[in-house]
């Protein structure tokens, strides 16, 4: 008995312990993300790739609609490249503990805060805006339109607040979380504007207070959030590694967030002039004329235009009436001048004069194919690289200048199926600008500037005669996790050879030689090779790739020449939606454009692309027809698009995994699909037999015949001409009648335990007196 009591002690307990079994088999919670990409004015708007970080993007349809599944639940940056819209991005911090509706709108962005204080409420103020909402794990306000400021003010419960004013921003792969905002209770922000003794904003000046550090924007604004109430630290400013503000203690105090600061350096220089006009084409023969106009700042007594190498105008006036009196590509920069000195705008623009008949440079369609030779040697050996020309867009250069491109679409043939490329080459000098390519594991986004001057300083193009020097900026933007960005700025000397040949595997080509050299280590950074035919590059060697590589050769094989007929920007391809979208490149001076679809006019007009919606499956034909003013008509070549329809997945609104133990009416509920006729609920029984209970248009289901254990549901979506879709995700529901019965004795079981074992204590320590 001695031997037999503290076992049976030790069971009764151990069986009053409560065992979780469901605990051990619960699958992992994974969620959806879905959502849809739209303008403000709730158009669809164009392809768009959403990405969250440490998953594959995935691509907009048609629709404007995307979709992840599988997501982990935690806390995820989630960015929005807006490719056919301004090519801008949106990141954002979102929390995934359950499936995500996100729906964008272009040039849109969310202000998220997180805090520690459960009972504070939040609000934001901005112009026609005015939210209030109480605590959440991360809190979220907009979208709202970026590059407009707002005001997030954080309420406690002792009466106390604290406000942030910001700039909503797109961010980047390297600041993803610019608009986020920490509002602890105990903690303060600062923020203002940095100015000049005269008023002056200062932008890209450091305000650094404590450990905390903001660069100013072009409004001179900064914005300082996380401060800790109480504390005693420094502050500075500094300008590059110019202190304009002498270092200084400051208290945190728990007070208004505003701190604006003025510069104690008097500025003596006059302030930069900017171009008010962009860069601009103009006809020769037109009988017009361009008015170019400037700002003009303080201590500026006169300015000097320059057209070229060549100063056109001085005088005290912001604005010149410009008439071309030659074809080419001209470059103007502007130079305000005091007596102290003078200061040249950032930006520069370009005049691109045209004969009259002459169209673009290049033209939609035109192509050029390289050999490319990898030093090391790619895996691949000699790729071909095909470029054609898509259109043209301004973008800003990283010198601030915008910039008129030939927008180029990059196709290698070891690229994978999935890789999307593209260049912008500057208009003026052919040089990149800008590249992009991504797949479905990472991005690369890099951003390029070009300054070309004469030997006494003034701007110029590289097709000038005359330039000399070249200052190049880049920054690659890599969008691999843990994977350092990329910077290049360099000054480089110009030589320019006339008249060399060089040999291609297309021919024998005469060409002017450039050879633009590294001022620092003397190295030929590039050797570009020229020829007037081509319109194009002939040869390119890049000993500044910007890549893994430490050289990239360029021989051309091929090139199409000017297009003598209308070309698509749209490719021959298959696609998975029922709306076609389908876009042609301006041709010349062409008085109207005609789509055929399998020879029959679907549209008519001025317009350079069309969506025709609600295609049935199969293959259409698509040429582009143009008039010109003779009435001449031109055809352009036939495009193929095979529709192949695919209907989007439903997805179940219901927890993966659910316990219940009654036979009540059960909902059953999944997300709403366009275009679709119906919707069919399959039910899996414990049997492992699948059945239809349900079929019709509702979004919900009450279903009331469970099988006890396990049933399985799932949803399928169809079309009246027998098209559906993939079954959706499953949710499990574990029905288990016998369960609610033991839990009614569940709750004396300990009890009884601990009856039982004090009954057994007292036999025990009687037998042990008895046997004394």
């Amino acid at each position: 008995m001695k031997k037999i009591a503290p076992i049976i002690v030790f069971l009764i307990c151990f069986s009053t312990l409560p065992i979780d079994i469901s605990q051990a088999t619960e699958p992992e919670d994974t969620f959806t993300v879905t959502g849809k990409v739209l303008h403000q004015s709730g158009e669809v708007a164009g392809s768009t790739s959403i990405k969250i970080t440490g998953y594959d993007s995935v691509w907009t349809d048609s629709a404007g609609d995307y979709q992840y599944t599988d997501i982990a639940s935690g806390e995820h940056i989630i960015r929005a490249y807006f490719m056919n819209d301004g090519h801008n991005v949106a990141y954002r911090k979102i929390i995934i503990n359950s499936d995500l509706q996100l729906d964008w709108i272009v040039d849109n962005n969310w202000i998220t805060v997180s805090s520690d204080d459960q009972l504070a409420t939040f609000s934001i103020s901005g112009e026609n805006i005015q939210e209030n909402k109480p605590h959440a794990e991360l809190l979220e306000f907009g979208p709202y339109e970026m590059d407009q400021y707002y005001n997030v003010t954080a309420f406690y419960d002792n009466g106390l607040n604290q406000t942030a004013m910001l700039k909503l921003q797109g961010g980047s792969a390297g600041e993803p979380l610019v608009n986020h905002l920490v509002m602890n209770q105990g903690t303060t922000n600062k923020y203002g504007y940095l100015s000049d003794m005269l008023g002056n904003s200062m932008p890209n000046v450091d305000v650094q207070i404590g450990q905390h550090i903001s660069r100013t924007n072009s409004n001179g604004f900064f914005l300082i959030n996380g401060l800790n109430i109480g504390e005693t630290v420094n502050l500075s400013v500094y300008q590059n590694e110019i202190e304009i503000i002498a270092t200084h203690q400051i208290m945190i105090e728990n007070s208004l967030g505003w701190h604006n600061l003025t510069s104690e350096i008097t500025p003596e220089m006059p302030i930069a002039p900017e171009f008010l006009t962009s860069s601009f084409d103009i006809q020769i023969d037109d009988d017009n004329s361009k008015l170019i106009q400037w700002t003009k700042g303080d201590y500026t007594d006169y300015f000097e235009l320059s057209l070229d190498s060549e100063v056109i105008y001085r005088g005290s006036s912001t604005q010149f009436d410009f008439t071309p009196s030659e074809v080419g590509s001209f470059e103007f920069s502007l130079t305000a001048i005091n007596l102290n000195g003078s200061i040249a705008a950032i930006k520069k623009i370009s005049a691109v004069v045209l004969s009259p008949s002459e169209d673009s440079f290049w033209n939609v369609g035109m192509s050029w194919q390289y050999a490319v030779d990898y030093l090391p040697e790619s895996t691949n050996g000699t790729h071909e690289l095909t470029m054609t020309a898509i259109g043209t867009e301004v973008i800003e250069d990283t010198f601030g200048v915008e910039q008129e491109c030939y927008l180029l679409r990059v196709e290698d043939i070891y690229d994978s199926p999935d890789r999307i490329r593209y260049y912008w080459i500057d208009s003026v000098n052919l040089l990149r600008l800008k590249t992009y390519s991504e797949t479905s594991e990472y991005f690369v986004a890099g951003s390029m500037g070009w300054n070309f001057t004469t030997e006494n300083g003034a701007g110029t193009n590289l097709f000038s005669g005359n330039p000399v020097n070249a200052h190049f900026n880049r920054t690659n933007i890599i969008g691999v996790p843990g994977h350092p960005n990329g910077y290049d700025d360099t000054n480089n000397i110009i030589e320019v050879t006339e008249n060399v040949t060089v040999n291609t595997p297309s021919g024998s080509y005469l060409t002017t030689y450039f050879k633009i050299t590294d001022l620092n280590d003397n190295i030929d950074s590039w050797e570009l090779w020229y020829n007037e035919t081509v319109r194009n590059w002939v040869k390119i060697i890049d000993r500044l790739p910007g890549s893994h590589s430490e050289a990239v050769t360029y021989h051309l094989i091929n090139h199409s020449g000017v297009p003598t007929i209308p070309q698509f920007v749209t490719q021959s391809s298959i696609i998975n939606f029922q709306n076609v979208q389908l876009e042609w490149g301006g041709f010349g001076r062409a008085v109207s454009y005609t789509l055929l679809e399998n020879g029959i006019e679907v549209y008519q007009g001025n317009e350079s692309s069309l969506e025709l919606m609600n295609k049935d499956d199969g293959i259409y034909q698509y040429q582009v027809k143009v008039v010109l003013p003779s009435g001449a008509e031109l055809l352009s070549e036939i495009i193929t698009i095979e529709v192949e329809y695919i209907i989007q997945l439903p997805i179940l609104t219901m927890p993966y995994t659910q316990n219940v133990t009654d036979d009540n009416e059960l909902l059953v509920s999944w997300t709403s699909i366009d275009n679709v006729d119906w919707y069919s609920v399959l039910h899996t029984g414990s049997d492992g037999s699948m059945t239809e209970v349900y079929n019709g248009s509702a979004t919900s289901y009450m279903f009331d015949d469970l099988d006890e254990g396990q049933n399985r549901f799932r949803i399928q979506a169809g079309i009246t001409d027998g098209k559906y879709s993939e079954l959706s995700n499953s949710s499990y529901v574990n029905y288990d009648p016998e369960e609610s019965n033991n839990d009614n004795f569940l709750p004396f079981l300990p009890l009884f335990g601990i009856l039982s074992t004090i009954t057994l204590a007292v036999i025990f320590f009687q037998n042990r007196r008895l046997v004394s």
